[in-house]
């Protein structure tokens, strides 16, 4: 389709709904410097020079965290395991987190049954004594072993078939390991009915979420987000983003994250449940083109038809690859009559071209954000934000292109660009965080 021509007169940036966000240029170097919010609510902050960024010198508060009061997931036994698309199990050595026996072996055997292939191994605990192992293998291959603290990496085998061998030695022990196997199926929907219907079927989308942000002065913040994992959500970091007046505090809220929900009011009618969050993982450069947050809930979700995840993208693609590629975008977020809509909606639109977009905001875009076309006055709006921004391949299979970041107007009623943040750009950084973070 043709390109509607940018308006001369530059434009800047909204977040509908939001205010107190750094809408500082992109290209500027200023930055908060690296915020980590710790599940026992303890903040590490390593500030920036002063002069630089926010006034004077910041200082974090913590208002409302949540305490940590993790699931304590049963161990399977050693033996053989089918898993169905959304199964995950956990696999502990025997006694974890206490030292494990001597001269002990077991292997598990799992097999993904139905749906991909696919399987992951993800150890959140692993010390070993030297000479003991774990062996883990993919289908034929050999396997590889992993001694002392050298846990294995998140690995994620196409093969259908994943085994495990844990062997100790007859004279000392340690507290040994905590492993999850999951059959993994991201960017499958729910078929749906509907031929371009503003509102989706119930869990047509499995990965939608909206996160409900509260602070103790009794401040709230309404967003969306989206399912990457059992224990991550994705979503806008200026979602969780508030400072106090002077802008010297970093406020930081509790969250609530409910997934499986079509109604918002009712989310018990589709499955749907609020879980909290343990903690929040802001991109450090807080301005608009690193627009982008990690929230890791309190304990990891169950998959299944209703709740899944969502595919990331691969790291390679650029803000050029989704010009006139079709998108699509979905929220409980503002609606024509002022309030949130109570159902899950959706819209259509393509992606638009990227420079055309940079010059439409006065060249403050950087390649770590997205455009997607506003032309037939379709826009996303307060309460959207965080959302997914979401590309279908012709296998059906759907990724995450982009996080729902900002317009043009408060209206969100004109005919002008919205901006996004890339998932993609932002790939090694969601997985330092994940990793470095696991349970």
């Amino acid at each position: 389709m043709p390109l509607r021509e940018a308006n001369p007169t530059t434009h800047r940036p909204v977040i509908p709904g939001v205010t107190g966000f750094p809408f500082r240029d992109s290209y500027a170097s200023d930055s908060l410097g690296d915020v980590t919010i710790l599940e026992n609510g303890r903040v590490v902050y390593a500030p920036v020079p002063k002069g630089r960024g926010f006034k004077g010198r910041l200082h974090l508060t913590c208002l409302g965290f949540l305490p940590s009061d993790l699931a304590n997931n049963m161990p399977v036994m050693c033996g053989n395991y089918d898993l169905q698309p959304g199964d995950s199990l956990t696999v502990t050595s025997p006694a974890f987190p206490n030292d494990y026996p001597n001269d002990y072996w077991c292997r598990w055997n799992f097999t993904a049954v139905g749906g991909s292939e696919e399987l992951s191994l993800t150890c959140s605990d692993f010390d070993l004594y030297a000479n003991d192992f774990l062996r883990v293998r993919h289908n034929d291959e050999p396997g590889t072993e992993y001694f002392l603290t050298d846990a294995p990496e998140v690995a994620t085998t196409e093969g259908g078939v994943l085994i495990l061998r844990f062997v100790s030695n007859p004279w000392n022990a340690a507290p040994g390991f905590k492993c999850t196997v999951a059959h993994v199926e991201c960017g499958y929907k729910r078929e749906s009915k509907i031929v371009n219907g503003e509102y989706t079927e119930p869990n047509e989308y499995p990965w939608q979420v909206m996160l409900n942000m509260r602070w103790t002065d009794g401040k709230q913040r309404t967003c969306g987000g989206s399912i990457i994992n059992e224990e991550w959500i994705l979503t806008a970091a200026h979602c969780t983003f508030r400072t106090n007046h002077a802008q010297t505090n970093l406020l930081y809220p509790s969250v609530r994250v409910l997934v499986g929900a079509h109604i918002f009011t009712k989310p018990s009618a589709t499955g749907g449940y609020w879980v909290p969050a343990s903690s929040v993982h802001m991109n450090p450069g807080y301005t608009l083109s690193t627009d982008i947050a990690l929230i890791k809930l309190r304990k990891p979700l169950t998959f299944s038809d209703k709740i899944a995840p969502i595919c990331l993208p691969p790291s390679t693609w650029s803000p050029l690859s989704f010009e006139d590629e079709p998108l699509t975008l979905t929220g409980w977020g503002r609606i024509e009559t002022g309030g949130m809509s109570y159902k899950l909606k959706e819209y259509d639109t393509v992606g638009y071209n990227f420079p055309a977009c940079n010059a439409f905001y006065g060249y403050n875009l950087k390649e770590t954000q997205m455009c997607t076309d506003g032309s037939e006055e379709k826009h996303t709006c307060s309460g959207d934000s965080g959302g997914p921004v979401m590309f279908t391949e012709s296998n059906g299979r759907i990724y995450q292109a982009g996080v729902i970041s900002f317009g043009a107007t408060n209206t969100c009623r004109d005919k002008s660009p919205d901006g996004q943040v890339r998932v993609a750009a932002f790939a090694d950084w969601i997985d330092e965080v994940m990793a470095e973070n696991s349970y």
